[in-house]
C-alpha cells in the first residue's frame, strides 16, 4: 500500500503491518461520508517535515484537517482528505483519511454562504434608479439568474400584512388614488408601488418611505447551488433541478426590504445567511436527494432515493460472503414523518393532517393556496343563503399519515412559507357607493385578494427607520431594524408568469394559480397530490413501514469491488435487493473479510401503505375542474300556529353548518347531505300573525 501527499509528491514512510480500516456510508442513513479508522503512522523525519512538524510544541500552526493525499493499494486508488488528530514524538503521527463524499462533505461545513459571495453586486447598477429599472426588466423578461414577485410580509396590524415588491396600475407620477369621478383611463402606468416616493403611518409617527425600498429581487436556487460548487473546486453535472419544471424557476426568497437603497444590489442581500452545508441538506432533506461526489475528476451529481429503489443493484455479492448471513428484525416498523425546521404559518398549529381533521371533518385543500378549508352554509327567515369559507389551517403543515407507528422523522433546514390573501386598509376606508373603479378592479386585480406567498419579518441590512411626530416635525426617533447575523433559515419559492392583463411573474410554493390552472406537477408542500411526500419520499415511507431488516455478513473484497461499488446503492446477496448502510473493508497487509451491513428493501407481508395523497383528504379544484358540486335548496311553506310551538327549529336563522368536499366518493349524484330546518314568524302590517317553515337541503349534483 502507498499513500502519497499530493501537494509535495512524495509517500510516507509506512510500517509494514500498516492497514487501513475503511468503513463506506451509505449517505442516506448516515451523516459522516467515507473514511478510515483512525491510524498511526511512523513519526519519522520524513513524515514530519511532510506535515509540517505536527509533533511539534513550538510550531504555531493548526493541524491541518484538509490535506489531499492519495491511497494505492493493487488495483484499487482513490483520492482523499487526510485530517491530523494528534502526534507524539517518537511514537507516531494519529491520522484518518476521508473520501469521497467523506472528503467531500468534510471541506464543506465551516463556511457560510454569504462568504461565498462577499463583494458582489449586480454589475451595471450604481443608483437607486438604475436598481428599480432592473427589478422591472425581471418583471417582463426571462433572467437566468435573478426574478421578482410580490410577497407579503409581517404589518404592525396582524389583519394588514405589508409589501415587498408590490405591483399597482398608477397614474404615471405613482399616484394611485384617483379623485371621484375618474375612470379606468386614469391608470396608465403599470409597475412597482415603491417606485416612488411615498409616505405610511405607523402609530402617531410618519414614515417617509424612499423610492426603491421594500423592493428586492430573489437569486435563483439553481444558480445559488452551482456557484457554491464552483466555489469548492466542483463542477456539479446536470440536475433534475435545471432540467424539470418548475425546478427550473425556483428561488430563494429573501426578507431584505432596503436591498436597493444604497444605489447597487449586494449578492449577499439576497441570500440568508446560513452555512453551505445547511444549503446541502435543504436539498438533501427536501427532495429526499443526495450530492454523490467524484473526487478525482471533482464533479458532483444529484442522485434521489426514489430512484435508487427502483432502479438495479449496482453489484452482487454473493460470492464475496463469508459464512453465514445475520438478520436482525425491526422491534416496530416506522413511518415518515417530514417537516420544516421552522414556518410562516396563520392561524392554530398542527403536526399532520389527520390532526387537522379529527378536528375539522368537513377539511379540503384549496388547490389555488394548498390552505385548507371548510365551506358553511346557513339561511335566514327570508330564505336567504348565506354560502361561507373559513381557513382552519395554512399550508405549513408536516407530513404525518397517522399517530400509530414510530416516526423517522426528517427536519428539512428551512422556513416553509405559505400562501396568504391580503387584505387592504386603503379599500376598507372608502366610502359606500364610491363609484371610483379602483375599489372594483385595477387595485384589487394586480396587488390582489388572492393569495401570494407569505414570509413574515422582514429585515434591514443597510438602513435605520427614522419616525417623525406628526404633530411635532422636531420630535423624531430611530428604530433600530439592522438583521442580526445569527443563521437564517431559507425560503424556497417558485415562479410562474401571470399573463392575464398584464404580463409579469407571481410567485408560489404551489402548483395551481389562484385561478385554479394547473402549473406543474410538482408542489413545494408536504401533502397534498403533487407534495413532497408523494412526489420524492412515498418508496422510502414504504420501506419504512414494511421492511428495513437489518443484514449483516463478512465480505471479502477483491481490489475492484473496493474501489467500485457505490455506497449509496443497491446490491444483491442470496438473490435479495439489499441497500448498503456501512460496508467495510482493509486496505494494506492481508486482505481479511469485514463485517458489513446492509437494510432489506423487500416489501413483507402483510403489506402497509398510506393511502394516496388525493383519497387522504378532499382537494377542491375550483369550480369548473370539479366533477361534483352542492346544490342549496331552500323550501318555504306556511304553517300553523301549534306546528311552529311543537317545532324545536323556532328561531330566525339556521346556524352555520360545514359541507365536506363533494369529490369524496363517499356521495352519489342526487344524495342529500343534510337537511335544515327553521320555524319561524313575524307580523304583517295588518296585525296577521305568519308561521313559516324553511328547509335548507344540500343535494350533491
Amino acid at each position: 500500500m502507498k499513500i502519497i501527499h499530493t501537494k509535495s509528491g512524495k509517500a510516507y514512510h509506512l510500517d509494514p503491518e500498516t492497514q487501513l480500516e475503511v468503513e463506506r456510508t451509505n449517505p442516506f442513513f448516515n451523516e459522516a461520508g467515507e473514511q478510515t479508522l483512525p491510524v498511526t503512522i511512523p513519526d519519522s523525519d520524513h513524515n514530519r517535515a511532510i506535515l509540517g512538524y505536527p509533533e511539534a510544541p513550538a510550531n504555531r500552526q493548526k493541524p491541518s484537517q484538509n490535506i489531499d493525499a492519495t491511497i494505492q493499494d493493487g488495483e484499487y486508488f482513490t483520492a482523499c482528505r487526510q485530517a491530523i488528530l494528534g502526534a507524539k514524538r517518537k511514537e507516531g503521527i494519529e491520522t484518518t483519511f476521508y473520501m469521497n463524499e467523506g472528503a467531500f462533505f468534510g471541506r464543506i461545513p465551516d463556511v457560510r454562504l454569504t462568504g461565498i459571495f462577499a463583494g458582489e453586486t449586480v454589475p451595471g447598477i450604481t443608483t437607486v434608479s438604475q436598481g428599480i429599472s432592473f427589478c422591472r426588466n425581471l418583471l417582463f423578461n426571462r433572467h437566468d439568474i435573478f426574478a421578482i414577485f410580490p410577497v407579503l410580509t409581517k404589518g404592525d396590524d396582524d389583519e394588514y400584512p405589508k409589501w415587498l415588491n408590490r405591483l399597482e396600475y398608477m397614474k404615471s407620477n405613482g399616484d394611485y388614488l384617483v379623485n371621484e369621478g375618474d375612470n379606468e383611463n386614469a391608470f396608465n402606468y403599470f409597475g412597482f408601488y415603491n417606485e416612488f416616493d411615498r409616505t405610511e403611518t405607523e402609530g402617531d409617527y410618519t414614515i417617509s418611505v424612499a423610492k426603491g425600498y421594500c423592493m428586492t429581487p430573489f437569486l435563483r436556487a439553481n444558480y445559488v447551488l452551482r456557484s457554491m460548487f464552483a466555489h469548492f473546486g466542483y463542477t456539479l453535472e446536470e440536475t433534475f433541478f435545471e432540467t424539470t419544471h418548475p425546478f427550473t424557476d425556483m428561488v430563494f426568497v429573501n426578507n431584505t426590504d432596503d436591498t436597493l437603497v444604497n444605489g447597487d444590489i449586494r449578492l449577499t442581500d439576497l441570500i440568508p445567511d446560513m452555512m453551505c452545508s445547511t444549503l446541502l441538506n435543504v436539498y438533501r432533506k427536501k427532495f429526499g436527494c443526495e450530492f454523490i461526489p467524484d473526487e478525482p475528476n471533482k464533479t458532483v451529481k444529484i442522485e434521489f432515493l426514489k430512484d435508487i429503489l427502483s432502479g438495479d443493484a449496482s453489484a452482487d455479492l454473493s460470492g464475496c460472503v463469508d459464512g453465514e448471513l445475520g438478520l436482525a428484525f425491526p422491534g416496530i416498523y416506522r413511518q415518515l414523518k417530514i417537516s420544516s425546521k421552522e414556518s410562516v404559518k396563520e392561524g392554530d398549529q398542527y403536526d399532520s393532517v389527520a390532526e387537522l381533521v379529527s378536528k375539522f371533518p368537513a377539511a379540503y385543500m384549496d388547490a389555488s393556496s394548498g390552505n385548507y378549508y371548510r365551506r358553511g352554509v346557513s339561511a335566514d327567515i327570508g330564505g336567504s343563503v348565506t354560502d361561507t369559507t373559513e381557513l382552519v389551517a395554512s399550508a405549513a403543515i408536516p407530513y404525518l399519515a397517522e399517530e400509530k407507528n414510530e416516526e423517522e422523522s426528517v427536519e428539512v433546514p428551512d422556513c416553509a412559507i405559505v400562501m396568504k390573501k391580503p387584505k387592504f386598509k386603503e379599500l376598507a376606508e372608502r366610502k359606500p357607493g364610491n363609484s371610483n373603479p379602483l375599489l372594483k378592479y385595477p387595485y384589487k386585480r394586480h396587488s390582489g385578494e388572492f393569495p401570494h406567498p407569505y414570509i413574515g419579518e422582514t429585515r434591514a441590512l443597510n438602513s435605520t427607520v427614522v419616525y417623525n411626530d406628526k404633530e411635532n416635525d422636531d420630535s423624531v426617533r430611530e428604530k433600530d431594524t439592522t438583521a442580526k447575523n445569527d443563521e437564517q433559515l431559507p425560503m424556497l419559492a417558485f415562479v410562474y408568469p401571470d399573463t392575464t392583463v398584464v404580463s409579469h411573474n407571481l410567485g408560489t410554493v404551489h402548483n395551481y394559480t389562484p385561478f385554479y390552472r394547473k402549473l406543474s406537477d410538482y408542489s413545494l408542500l408536504y401533502n397534498g397530490p403533487d407534495g413532497i411526500f408523494e412526489k420524492f419520499y412515498r418508496p422510502y415511507d414504504d420501506i419504512l413501514r414494511n421492511s428495513m431488516h437489518t443484514v449483516t455478513a463478512n465480505l471479502l473484497l477483491s481490489g475492484h469491488q473496493k474501489l467500485t461499488i457505490p455506497a449509496h446503492r443497491k446490491v444483491i446477496i442470496k438473490s435479495q435487493e439489499l441497500l448498503i448502510n456501512k460496508l467495510a473493508f482493509t486496505l494494506g497487509g492481508k486482505n481479511e473479510p469485514k463485517e458489513s451491513e446492509f437494510y432489506t428493501t423487500h416489501l413483507y407481508e402483510p403489506v402497509e401503505s398510506v393511502l394516496p395523497e388525493a383519497e387522504r383528504i378532499p382537494v377542491d379544484y375550483g369550480y369548473y375542474n370539479i366533477r361534483h358540486f352542492w346544490s342549496i335548496r331552500v323550501d318555504r311553506k306556511n304553517i300553523s300556529q301549534s306546528e311552529y310551538n311543537a317545532s324545536p327549529h323556532k328561531g330566525t336563522s339556521i346556524p352555520v353548518f360545514y359541507l365536506p368536499a363533494p369529490d369524496t366518493g363517499k356521495y352519489n349524484p342526487g344524495d342529500v347531505f343534510t337537511e335544515k330546518e327553521l320555524a319561524s314568524t313575524f307580523t304583517l302590517k295588518d296585525g296577521t300573525q305568519v308561521y313559516l317553515l324553511i328547509t335548507l337541503a344540500v343535494v350533491l349534483v
